[in-house]
């Protein structure tokens, strides 16, 4: 006899099934917050502490991180070795180890966070600051029931801000969710943000991805956890929860949003479906997308820097200095998308700094990043195979490779 999972053994497997979503995906007006519906509240002081300092961590690592070089994540069956690529970008240098499954980090200053998952069971899983320069760090822990959906740092790394779900209380009617901030130097909480008892907002569990040092505030995107974490619209708010608003629907971008480096902009892709190629037919999922836009959070003012036709684009990342955007390009062959070089994308122009080689056939760019030196580095990912290059002519040098997992790229080092 076929059992039924229980609703929130359902949810769990979702929730472990998702990585960093940091993890690729028509614009309308911003909708204020009130038209989404009662499901977004901002509390008072509840009181509540949904997540909590569990404790310091011990020195992870002895060696002092060198002045020069890329933070970096080696990703195999399940664990994260955190190292350094050295200058010469020929090895990296391993810090340590942990057991993350999909990688969800984030990073600001000397501190870099990260989800550590500890077993099948998604309450388990917690989170680990780490500072960078004095070797020490706090590990933080949800409350009985909950689940870690996702966080981000404060520009100054002196605040975290996160979003958990309560397994057991959640269905597919309603789901019951908090989203808070917690000052990991006075060690305090709020809550900002929680749902109402009865539904589900139609714009998912709002979950943060960036904190503006420009404007102070922090950008969130819905997650529908009953639709396979389908992502939904964009919203803004302070950290306390106030001006909470939509800044862009869901309809309206088919990526990964990204902050540019000082917080005042907000690039995404868009697909154009009346420039995709003849032949192609959609896919469960989101549609690629082949215009690159960028919104002026301050005005909320979008342009377009980069449209392509017939193909799409990528993975994408901002420049050192925020002046650029470096994405990957993609060209339709055989019936499928297919990465064939990386671009720089300005709001003037758009140009090739390297091109896969005709051995890379059929692989895809896993990570980019441009240190302050202008000096640009990308990951081909082939047959789970990784590889970092970076640009020493148009295709760029192979500096080193792992045979099976993932490179990720996190920051450059440039003290």
């Amino acid at each position: 006899m076929q059992e039924k999972l229980s609703p929130h053994l359902a949810i769990a497997i979702l929730i472990f099934s998702i990585g960093c979503a940091s993890p690729g995906s028509g614009v309308s007006d911003p909708t204020p917050a009130t038209e989404s519906g009662a499901a977004l509240t901002t509390p008072n002081d509840s009181g509540e502490q949904i997540l909590s300092i569990a404790g310091a961590l011990a020195e992870s690592f002895a060696a002092p991180l060198p002045q020069r070089g890329m933070l970096a994540v080696v990703v195999r069956w399940g664990e994260a070795t955190f190292g350094v690529v050295d200058g010469s970008g020929k090895s990296l240098v391993p810090l340590m180890t942990k057991a993350t499954g999909e990688l969800f980090v984030s990073s600001a200053r000397s501190r870099l966070a990260y989800l550590v998952r500890d077993g099948p069971n998604p309450e388990r899983n917690y989170i680990e600051i780490l500072d960078l320069t004095g070797r020490k760090g706090l590990r933080l822990k949800p409350a009985k029931d909950y689940a870690i959906l996702g966080f981000t740092l404060s520009p100054a790394a002196d605040r975290l801000s996160y979003a958990v779900m309560n397994l057991r209380k959640s269905r597919s009617t309603h789901a019951t969710w908090r989203v808070g901030a917690i000052d990991l130097v006075k060690h305090e909480g709020q809550i900002s943000l929680k749902s109402n008892p009865t539904d589900i907002p139609e714009e998912g569990i709002p979950v943060p991805f960036g904190w503006s040092g420009h404007s102070g505030q922090i950008y969130l995107q819905g997650w529908m956890p009953f639709r396979g974490m389908m992502k939904q619209g964009i919203w803004a708010m302070d950290p306390d929860g106030s001006k909470l608003r939509k800044i862009l629907p869901e309809p309206a971008y088919a990526s990964v949003p990204r902050l540019s480096p000082d917080g005042a902009f907000l690039a995404y892709l868009v697909t154009d479906l009346e420039s995709l190629p003849k032949d192609y037919v959609a896919a469960p999922g989101s549609p690629p997308g082949n215009v690159v836009e960028v919104m002026d959070l301050a005005t909320q003012e979008k342009s377009v820097w980069a449209r392509s036709t017939g193909g799409a684009f990528g993975l994408f990342s901002w420049s050192a200095t925020g002046d650029g955007i470096l994405a990957s390009e993609r060209v339709w062959s055989e019936g499928r998308f297919r990465d064939v070089s990386v671009r720089k994308i300005n709001r003037k122009a758009s140009v090739k700094i390297a091109e896969l080689s005709p051995s890379d056939s059929g692989a895809r760019i896993g990570s980019i990043l441009e240190c302050n030196d202008g000096s640009p580095f990308w990951v081909v990912q082939d047959h789970g195979r990784a590889t970092l290059r970076g640009a020493r002519g148009s295709v760029g040098a192979a500096l080193f490779a792992v045979p099976e997992g993932q490179i990720h790229l996190i920051r450059c080092l440039d003290r």
